[in-house]
């Protein structure tokens, strides 16, 4: 193990360079998905990886904090990083990576390094808008590997920073002097831990980057831009709506304005901190996007797992729904719409309408954007 990063000081002196080193490690087997996720940290916060050595339980720790080790008599803490992000799994952790952030030293209890992974900066994407709120900036960027695979890299820093509150301002800035002057700075492709600390600099202004990635937009990478003759409105006094089932007797519809494609879910990565009802995140069309299932969000429980996604938009946030199965497009009179304005309960808020078919069946009409707001909160709420 100790061989896998012998030299690693002398490969990543990246700084200068678009390049990335990424040591690839796993947490152990998802009991929820019974798969592997693989996650990555920056390998120039590395510093070795080893064997886990005698822990030494600490009173009134984070519940993540296993306790502190004594590393060539430096007392470093250690950090179980499957507890740390909700990863559930009953492997046990078998390998320590020992990190280095600010002049700290942690261990990070993980349950094998597979490799160092060398890749240019422009293959990384950030994750959605809506997801960086629930994440809390843990993860930084995704990538897709050769076998399909997608790569979460997580942050070094906001791990320290909520494990052993080394982002106060006190140990922070103990060492820095004024400059005297103001100063402006331009900040690209670092951390968010390390990017909260620039508005905390008196008479600093921030110019925020990302990773390089273009927001998903349409007519890139077969999204069409502009919706078919079969999604725009039929005309003043009709609406068109697509029919879909979540498991159960009852039928559901969402106007299919707002839907972009209907495809396989493929393969879904799940990722730290999902809000309730998210089941991961896919990669479609060369962007990261995260996958909510519908009956779970509702409270539902179906027998078998939802594979086909609808893709929709709303106000430049893209979500793919978990439905059972899209049935067709109907067209309908707006006189047979009937509002559920205070005749559902609170949930019953995502239900913006009822539609009675020929056949004295009901459709349910969901609503994306409050669906939205409810799962992601306020990265969206504020639009609704």
């Amino acid at each position: 193990m100790s061989d896998l990063l012998k030299n690693i000081d002398a490969r990543t002196r990246l700084a200068e360079t678009s390049k990335l080193e990424i040591l690839m490690f796993t947490l152990g087997k998802d009991n929820r998905t019974g798969r592997e996720d693989i996650f990555g940290i920056n390998a120039f916060n590395v510093s070795e990886v080893m064997r886990i050595p005698a822990i030494t339980r600490i009173p009134e720790m984070p519940l993540s904090v296993e306790g502190m080790v004594s590393l060539r008599g430096v007392l470093v803490p250690v950090i179980d990083l499957a507890k740390f992000i909700g990863f559930e799994t009953d492997c046990k952790p078998e390998t320590m990576i020992i990190t280095e952030y600010d002049g700290q030293t942690q261990g990070l209890l993980v349950t094998a390094v597979e490799n160092i992974l060398h890749m240019d900066r422009s293959a990384t994407r950030e994750p959605p808008a809506i997801l960086l709120a629930e994440m809390g900036g843990l993860v930084t960027a995704i990538t897709e590997l050769n076998d399909g695979r997608l790569l979460m890299m997580l942050d070094v820093e906001s791990i320290l920073a909520e494990t052993g509150h080394f982002d106060n301002g006190e140990m922070v800035f103990k060492n820095v002097q004024p400059l005297g002057k103001e100063r402006t700075v331009f900040n690209a492709d670092d951390f968010p831990a390390a990017r909260n600390h620039i508005p905390l600099t008196p008479g600093v202004m921030q110019a925020k980057m990302s990773h390089g990635e273009d927001k998903m937009d349409g007519g890139q990478d077969g999204m069409p831009d502009q919706n078919d003759a079969r999604t725009r409105p039929a005309g003043s006094g009709n609406m068109e709506i697509l029919l879909f089932s979540l498991g159960g007797n009852e039928k559901f519809g969402i106007n299919v304005f707002k839907v972009k494609e209907v495809c396989p879910a493929g393969k879904i990565t799940r990722t730290p901190n999902m809000p309730n009802g998210m089941d991961g995140i896919v990669l479609l069309h060369g962007h990261v996007m995260p996958v909510l299932n519908l009956a779970s969000f509702m409270g539902m429980h179906p027998h078998e797992k939802h594979r086909t996604m609808m893709v929709t938009e709303f106000n430049n946030h893209i979500v793919g729904f978990l439905v059972q199965r899209v049935d067709r497009v109907i067209r309908v009179d707006s006189d047979k719409v009937r509002a559920t304005e205070g005749m559902l309960s609170d949930k019953g808020a995502l239900i913006t309408a009822i539609i009675e078919l020929e056949d004295g069946s009901l459709i349910s009409i969901l609503d994306a954007e409050h669906i939205l707001a409810n799962a992601f909160g306020e990265a969206v709420a504020g639009n609704v």
